[in-house]
């Protein structure tokens, strides 16, 4: 009987010892550290400020976020691939340090960028917006597409650098459009959308958040976003497929990240939590006014599935158009 009550208890602790987790009750008991692979100040710090500000709300733990940047993103994946599988440290980590940076700057890895984390879940989505000068001679996206196959090579647009997500963008519209387009790449978006509203460059192709104070204030026109459905941050945009282009789809997501090991009970705990704080009102709207969309992952399998896919879709951009990165 002893014995039997002895296996019984040992038993019903390791049952106990995998629940916590689940349960929150033995996770987290000490601050988080939320590493933000790009400087401070950006649309995807802003966001995970939000995040971490909701989860020390939630959990009685400080989220602390810490910036760091370089090499496209990879240098605050190396760390937090590095990073003990606690979940105490956890990473925000988008469509180019996860499936670009790492095709294009295989000399910067010191990590597996494929066994290297545990995804928990994607958190929002920020699509790509083509815009023009308004002395372009095109009202839309359809208009623009004939106008630049008639110039062949004469229309140029600009973006935030060789390799970076807005620019395999165009890469990919070049293709699907079958429009010779010259790229103009600049160090950021802002010098960019400078020049197209100077009107030195023809267009741009950068995140929805860094051109539409422009289309706003009527000094470049919008015409139209990669993404399936429009913008609520900008509804009067219409969509590439809008204009026919049903395959060409460009959206950056952001999602979190834990370092490979981290226990299932652990990163499902994150799981649900994130999902419960990004569908809250007031971080909805605090995601809007970035230019963000609330969009997740059903599950952190599905997320795995999401890096897969488009890793091998831009990967095969990147070969096609014989991309370098800066």
């Amino acid at each position: 009987m002893r014995l039997m009550a002895s296996s019984f208890a040992a038993t019903a602790l390791l049952v106990w010892s995998l629940l916590e987790p689940a349960f929150g009750q033995a996770f987290p008991n000490k601050p988080i550290r939320l590493i933000v692979p790009y400087g401070a100040g950006g649309g995807s710090d802003i966001l995970s400020r939000h995040l971490g500000h909701q989860l020390s709300e939630s959990w009685g733990q400080q989220v602390l976020i810490d910036n760091k940047p370089g090499a496209s993103g990879l240098l605050g994946a190396e760390l937090v691939a590095k990073s003990p599988a606690d979940g105490y440290t956890i990473m925000l980590g988008v469509v180019a340090n996860l499936c670009i940076a790492p095709v294009l700057q295989p000399e910067a890895l010191r990590y597996d960028p494929v066994k290297a984390f545990a995804p928990i879940t994607t958190i929002a989505n920020i699509p790509v917006m083509i815009a023009v000068n308004p002395n372009v001679p095109a009202q839309n996206l359809s208009e623009f597409i004939a106008l630049a196959r008639s110039k062949p090579g004469q229309l140029n647009f600009g973006t935030a650098g060789a390799g970076g997500f807005p620019h395999l963008a165009a890469e990919l519209f070049k293709s699907v459009a079958g429009v010779n387009l010259t790229h103009v790449p600049y160090k950021a978006s802002v010098a960019a959308v400078t020049d197209l509203v100077g009107g030195r460059i023809d267009a741009v192709f950068d995140y929805l958040p860094s051109t539409m104070p422009q289309v706003r204030a009527g000094r470049a026109r919008a015409l139209a976003i990669a993404s399936g459905a429009r913008s609520p941050a900008a509804p009067d945009v219409p969509t590439a497929m809008e204009a026919g282009m049903s395959n060409f789809e460009a959206i950056s997501w952001i999602g979190i990240l834990a370092p490979a090991g981290t226990s299932r009970p652990i990163v499902e705990q994150y799981h649900r939590e994130i999902l419960r704080i990004v569908n809250l009102p007031e971080v909805r709207k605090q995601f809007a006014s970035q230019g963000a969309e609330v969009f997740t992952s059903a599950s952190p399998d599905e997320f795995v599935r999401l890096i897969q896919t488009d890793t091998v879709r831009w990967t095969d951009v990147i070969r096609a158009a014989n991309i370098k990165a800066n």
